[in-house]
């Protein structure tokens, strides 16, 4: 190969490889190499395949063409398999919040698990997951034989699940089937960006009300596959020409199924090098085919390592959209097989329109599905990579999903009316939507069996998400009341009655959004109020208001965490220099606002011209151009319209401008108008969260930041300390205005503005301070959860008491989503130290970290990614000497670990305490306490039971009674635990040592009656032995103990 052809094959390849495997790309490349680089990329398409069905990974294998638009019928049968008593089950768990979550999806995959291997052998292809739900296609002419022997196999092996133990009791599961026979259509849409499979037709509206109509333990099916079946099968009428199946005469034997693709093919395994760089290029087509179909977050994980791909499950806040189309069933029974690419057409303008709009807001498509009425989109926000906004995302997401059904109606209308052999009138607005939307925590990760899964949610939420869609009317966006608490500020909601739903056992809060909230123009009106533990900051920020305001441009950089204080802060610097004379201009960033060019400059620019939105275009149009005249630059004015979103014809003279000259003129343009107004009034502009920045307000910024100096204009830049942003340092007239937390004192004095003179327990300020980690709008946040957790309560007068003394309050929403946003923004291996840390504590050593974080060159790599970790503000050094490291705010530690799935929780946890062990096994008496501690949460009972007894003796014999009293307790827990799950294990002793040392300790402290109990117990224990001396000394020791 040549070195032009090895540049275009490392461009192709690089995207799909870990950094570790792309820094092997040389010129040329050795067959060792070549093979690694064959076998990542092998088990990467193998991997990918999957999260789809096989007659999509047949289909890209076909035709490797990204983004290829298709869609056709084919012929066969289609199943709907739904269980029966998961909703109990459900119900129950979710009592249990997270952890019954997880609990769920792992009796569910079981299931799945279960269930797609019996109809494999029968050469199912799995279509979509829904829920606890499969839909199944068995295509060709014995499809139907196929079906049926699949669905009698299935409800046999429900005998597994007819008595399913849990934490919260036994549950009976049973399922019910229905199928349909006949011509599917089934599509691939969207663009090489984001692409989705769709399955709709007649056969799957018969199939839906089939199993509509089976109960629990039946096969139901349609005409078509009755006939279909009629000499192979009997069947009972069932009524409106639904027939259920009674037995199979004639049953297909298995199959092996499908042949699994290979992952590294044995006649590459001593090709050369040329063969092997072939394959490479192979494989990546294939994979470029079935990227679209796939997350681009997802396929970043699973690029790490795919031979052993790891997809953890982990507890997030989501939003969740269910956005329900329909009319378009009606369209495809009228067109038939004669204009698939017509129906095509409409599938696609539909799901591009929307697709586009959610990736726009930063929402995945998780699966594109049938419904009883039409069908759905479901969309994630802040399943793969949260942002602090989701909710807000979503809700301006599915309000311009809804206007854009105009647009697709009136395409749809276009393409139905270019088809001259269809007479139907299908009216001006053929296809409807309806929108529901919640927000909460859900169980995210794989969800079905290991040859084939997908990435989803599974909880609660995602169950009332699907019912708030299903009550909504057309052309609603309704929300859950969780939701509408995050967006209320933003937009307007009207509350509807609420609505009794399957799942709730109350009627569900719910709201339309009827708007975006016009709210008044945050600085605009600007007022002074006391500025709490910033009074140096805002000593700095003046001077540098009086330095501009003297003529010597001054670049204001005000950085820090989310919530930290910096738009308060930059807000009391505007109104202190507007008191002094100056002029202010202000624009945001917003966070899904990468792709709206210049966006916090046409906020700037319409203050800056007195554009107003209740004016009309002409209106605006001559206000600018006066404006661009008052600077000598009248010609200018459509560049300077553009950025306005101001469509103003171009002249002579700007119709020549290439986009590059074009983009200059707009910088050169922008400054001088700001010189030109500092000429005759000092001027303030802000440009808010300058962090979210589009790469053209990012280069207009910096070109005013270089050009403000000896003119009377002070730039100021809230912005976050993140990476990739710049060095504002190299301007000599910038300065830079970090901020860090408040101090405690500073805190509660947060606290006192907010609830007035009430005095709070020393405990709960602790909890207050510990929780809010001296982030203002943190401290607001835990404040806010107080008063929901019933902890503050306002009396009629409104002065606020203490109700009840609280030890622990679960993070609010808000908090989470700020911090696990930033988190999501790392490095995987950053993540996974973090995470890994998490689980040894808010103080961690190296050393444990070092044993226990599995990667290479682990010493090098870790010290590395933690002093990163440090410069970011999460971690901090705790102890050189010792090499101790902690997280820097309590409240990190603990979304970190929160966000764990409690396996990988327990799994961490003993992975711990068997490294130290290890580590310090010549002295494990003085690493007890830690070692009950993580044996405890890894569930090992019996390590934790000989751990914690040692902790509880300890403590006795050192007279910390009140330790003692929570470690014994811990013991009896333990060995009630042991009963449950290990029978056999015999924990008599300890048991017995428990209650008499509790009764000894409790006489102590003085708790009388809890002693007695618990020397009764030892007693009635004792006393159940078989009689000897010891015993009969025993039992009389214990009697004089309670005496």
């Amino acid at each position: 190969m040549t070195s032009s052809e090895y540049d275009r094959l490392f461009q192709r390849l690089k995207p799909y490889l870990p950094a570790s495997l792309a820094a092997r790309l040389t010129d040329p490349i050795d067959a060792d190499t070549a093979l690694v680089l064959s076998i990542h990329l092998t088990s990467l398409r193998s991997v990918l395949s999957t999260y789809l069905p096989r007659y999509l990974v047949q289909l890209v294998m076909q035709n490797p063409s990204p983004g290829r638009v298709s869609g056709g019928f084919r012929h066969g049968t289609v199943m709907f398999a739904d269980v029966s008593g998961f909703t109990a089950m459900s119900e129950k768990l979710s009592a249990l919040g997270k952890e019954g979550a997880e609990e769920i999806t792992g009796i569910v995959n079981d299931y799945f698990a279960t269930m797609l291997d019996v109809s494999a052998g029968f050469g199912g292809d799995l279509l979509k997951f829904g829920g606890d739900a499969l839909l199944l296609f068995f295509e060709g002419e014995d499809s139907p034989r196929r079906a049926l022997a699949t669905g009698q196999a299935m409800q046999e092996a429900m005998s597994r699940f007819a008595r399913v133990k849990t934490s919260q009791g036994v549950f009976p599961l049973r399922m019910s089937i229905g199928m349909g026979s006949g011509p599917i259509f089934i599509a691939n849409l969207g663009s090489a960006e984001n692409m989705e499979y769709v399955v709709m037709g007649r056969a799957l509206a018969n199939m839906a009300k089939a199993e509509d109509r089976a109960v629990a333990g039946q096969v139901m099916v349609d005409r078509a596959t009755r006939d279909a079946a009629r000499s192979f099968a009997r069947f009972a009428p069932a009524g409106d020409d639904f027939w259920l199946l009674e037995a199979l005469t004639d049953t297909p034997p298995p199959s092996a199924g499908e042949p699994p693709l290979p992952v590294s093919p044995a006649s590459l395994l001593n090709a050369d090098t040329e063969t092997l760089l072939q394959d490479c290029l192979f494989q990546v087509q294939v994979i470029d085919g079935m990227r679209p179909f796939i997350p681009d977050e997802l396929l970043a994980r699973l690029i790490i390592n795919p031979q052993q791909p790891t997809v953890e499950g982990s507890h997030r806040p989501v939003t969740v959209m269910f956005a329900n189309f329909y009319g378009i069933d009606e369209i495809i029974e009228t067109l038939g097989p004669a204009h698939e690419a017509a129906i095509t057409e409409i599938l696609n303008t539909h799901f591009v329109t929307m697709s586009r709009i959610l990736t726009r807001y930063e929402g995945v498509v998780n699966k594109l599905d049938t419904y009883a009425i039409g069908h759905r989109i479901m969309a994630l926000f802040g399943a793969l990579q949260a942002h602090e906004d989701d909710p807000q995302r979503a809700v301006r997401a599915a309000l311009e999903m809804n206007e854009a059904m105009t647009e697709v109606n009136r395409r749809t209308c276009e393409i139905l009316a270019a088809l001259p052999d269809v007479q139907a009138d299908f009216g001006s607005a053929p296809l409807k939507q309806r929108i529901g939307l919640n927000s909460g925590f859900v169980f995210a990760g794989n969800v079905g069996s290991v040859a084939r899964h997908e990435y989803s949610v599974m909880g609660d939420e995602v169950n009332l998400t699907a019912r708030l869609m299903g009550v909504a009317k057309e052309g609603e966006v309704l929300v859950s009341h969780s939701t509408a608490r995050h967006v209320e500020g933003e937009f307007e909601l009207l509350e509807k009655e609420a609505v009794k739903v399957k799942g709730k056992s109350q009627p569900v809060r719910n709201f339309v959004v009827t708007g975006v909230r016009q709210r008044p123009q945050r600085w605009a009106n600007l007022t002074s109020s006391p500025i709490i533990g910033r009074e140096e900051e805002l000593q700095i920020g003046r001077e540098a208001v009086e330095r501009a305001k003297s003529g010597d441009g001054v670049v204001l950089v005000i950085s820090g965490v989310s919530g930290i204080g910096k738009t308060r802060l930059a807000e009391e610097i505007a109104w202190f220099g507007e008191q002094g004379g100056m002029e202010l201009l202000a624009g945001a960033c917003l966070s899904y606002g990468k792709t709206m060019t210049y966006h916090p400059w046409a906020d700037i620019l319409r203050a800056y011209f007195g554009l107003h939105l209740a004016d009309d275009a002409p209106t605006r149009t001559e206000a600018v151009r006066r404006g661009m005249e008052a600077i000598g630059e009248v010609v200018w004015t459509p560049v300077i319209g553009e950025v306005l979103g101001l469509e103003i014809p171009d002249n002579d003279l700007t119709r020549t401008l290439d986009p590059k000259l074009r983009r200059q003129r707009v910088l050169d343009l922008t400054v001088k108008l700001l010189q030109e107004r500092a000429r005759r009034r000092p001027l303030m502009v802000v440009v808010e969260d300058a962090h979210w920045a589009d790469p053209a307000s990012m280069d207009l910024i910096h070109y005013v930041a270089r050009n403000i100096a000896g003119h009377a204009i002070l730039l100021i830049l809230p912005h976050r300390p993140d990476d990739g942003l710049p060095d504002w340092t190299v301007y000599p007239h910038a300065i830079s205005l970090p901020l860090g937390d408040l101090p405690d004192e500073a805190c509660l004095e947060i606290v006192r503005g907010l609830l007035g003179p009430v005095t709070l327990p020393s405990a709960l300020q602790q909890l207050i301070l510990s929780k809010g980690g001296g982030n203002p709008f943190f401290i607001e946040e835990v404040v806010r959860a107080l008063v929901d957790a019933g902890a503050l309560q306002q009396d009629e007068a409104g002065n606020w008491r203490v109700a009840e003394e609280v030890a622990q309050v679960e993070l609010p929403d808000t908090i989470h989503g700020i911090i696990i946003s930033r988190i999501d923004r790392l490095l995987q291996t950053d993540r996974r130290i973090l995470q890994v840390a998490s689980v040894v504590g808010r103080v961690f050593a190296y050393r444990i970290l070092d044993g226990v974080y599995a990667a290479e060159n682990l010493e090098v790599a870790i010290r590395e990614r933690l002093n990163y970790l440090s410069s970011l503000g999460l971690t901090e050094v705790a102890a050189v000497e010792l090499e101790l490291f902690r997280f820097k705010h309590l409240t990190t530690r603990e979304v970190v670990y929160e966000s764990l799935s409690y396996e990988q929780r327990r799994t961490l946890h003993r992975e711990i305490a068997r490294f130290i062990e290890r580590t310090f096994a010549d002295a494990l008496g003085e690493q007890a306490n830690l070692l009950a501690y993580h044996y405890f949460e890894g569930h090992d009972w019996p390590k934790a039971l000989a751990y914690n007894l040692q902790t509880a003796r300890r403590a006795q014999h050192e007279f910390a009674n009140d330790t003692a009293v929570t470690a014994y307790r811990r013991v009896l827990d333990i060995t009630e635990r042991i009963a449950a799950e290990q029978p056999d294990f015999d924990t008599y002793p300890e048991r017995l040592l428990a209650h008499e040392s509790l009764g000894e300790v409790l006489t102590l402290l003085g708790r009388y009656d809890e002693a007695l109990a618990h020397f009764a117990a030892a007693r009635d224990m004792v006393a159940a032995e078989p009689p000897s001396l010891d015993q009969q000394r025993h039992l009389a020791d214990l009697c004089r103990k309670t005496a």
